[in-house]
């Protein structure tokens, strides 16, 4: 029995001692919480996980409803992380670059000989007009490059308005109309303000900094872009940029030169097209890379700061009216675009504003 006895008296002694440990652990009783330790372990939850994908959702979407402010056109296609940025109008090239020089078919000063450059060709050969005659504008039988951009003449450096966070591709297609000679120069840039920059000096080349300089291995193409490039022709396609953790120069569908580039010296930053000495046109320029959500999201706050946010789509283009050839309407006046009394205004600047004049900045790259 006193065996017994002093067994139970154990017993109940740690009982006692349980009860009074589990009383002031954290967390007991509904009280307190668990250790640190624990709350950083904790694993996210799928209600947590859907919350970040939605106001993920959430944020492309104001990309998309705002990408006429944001890329200077609404042809923005965002997959994943990649967006996809289609310049191919009037005014597309004033909305996205900024810099020295910048035109496309609205410019003032591009009348007389200069306005042939954007001119499609007719089928006897020739694109309108007279030498030194029309001034823009003034061809009835107009027909503007489809597809056009931008087109350069002289010297002038356009840098983008936006930035990419890396993966930056460009594509277009070039017309070089005009002589080219050994003082010519066209440099396309991508990564610009950011590390490596990436460039290529007229196609053949590409320019690694800080890094190296990578020649093109093909001899008909390693002398100056007078020597080969094809003028007075059709555009030729050019592709430059990030394929396969390569930058790679593509020139009328064959790969020019190439130069390795690790995702980790990838950062991204902005696209700059350099030039001088030439006159080029530039149609259906493509620009697509990875999606600078940060960069998105300090330009959509700047937007609501000022009131110029949109968060619902864009309205549809609603149904033209009866027109003239392009199924455009028509101002009284005359039978021209819409513009200037008349019908004779430049295409594209309603009620026949003059576009905005090339930004008065000097900044080389």
């Amino acid at each position: 029995m006193h065996r017994r006895a002093i067994l139970a008296s154990a017993a109940a002694l740690v009982f006692a001692l349980v009860l009074t440990a589990a009383s002031r652990s954290p967390g007991a009783s509904g009280g307190g919480s668990p250790p640190p330790e624990e709350a950083k372990s904790k694993p996210k939850t799928k209600s947590s996980r859907k919350g970040e994908l939605q106001s993920l959702v959430e944020l492309d979407d104001l990309i998309q409803y705002n990408a006429k402010a944001l890329f200077g056109t609404e042809s923005v296609k965002i997959d994943g992380d990649r967006v996809t940025i289609l310049l191919n109008k009037d005014g597309h090239l004033y909305g996205a670059f900024e810099g020295k020089n910048l035109m496309d078919s609205t410019h003032p000063d591009l009348t007389g000989a200069n306005r042939r450059f954007v001119r499609e060709a007719r089928k006897d050969g020739g694109r309108g007009g007279k030498r030194g005659g029309p001034p823009a504008g003034k061809e009835e039988d107009e027909k503007i490059l489809p597809g056009l951009a931008g087109i350069a003449l002289g010297a002038g450096s356009w840098i983008s308005k936006f930035q990419l966070a890396g993966g930056i591709r460009v594509k277009f297609d070039m017309r070089v109309p005009n002589i080219l000679t050994r003082q010519s120069s066209v440099t396309l840039i991508t990564n610009y303000k950011g590390r490596p920059t990436l460039a290529t000096p007229f196609f053949n080349a590409i320019v690694k900094n800080p890094g190296s300089t990578y020649p093109t291995p093909i001899r008909d193409y390693r002398s100056h872009a007078s020597n080969w490039f094809p003028r007075k022709g059709e555009a030729i396609p050019i592709d430059f940029g990030i394929d396969d953790e390569q930058c790679v120069v593509r020139f009328d569908g064959k790969d020019i030169v190439s130069c390795p580039v690790e995702p980790r010296e990838d950062k991204g930053g902005r696209i700059a097209i350099q030039f001088n000495k030439v006159v080029f046109t530039l149609q259906n320029l493509e620009i697509s890379g990875q999606l600078d959500r940060d960069w998105a999201r300090k330009q959509l706050a700047e937007l609501e700061a000022a009131g110029d946010l949109r968060e619902d789509p864009p309205p549809k283009p609603e149904e033209t009216p009866e027109g003239g050839e392009d199924g455009r309407p028509r101002r009284p006046g005359g039978e021209g675009r819409p513009g200037r009394p008349g019908g004779e205004g430049r295409p594209g600047r309603p009620g026949g504003e003059p576009p905005p004049e090339p930004p008065d900045d000097d900044d080389e790259l």
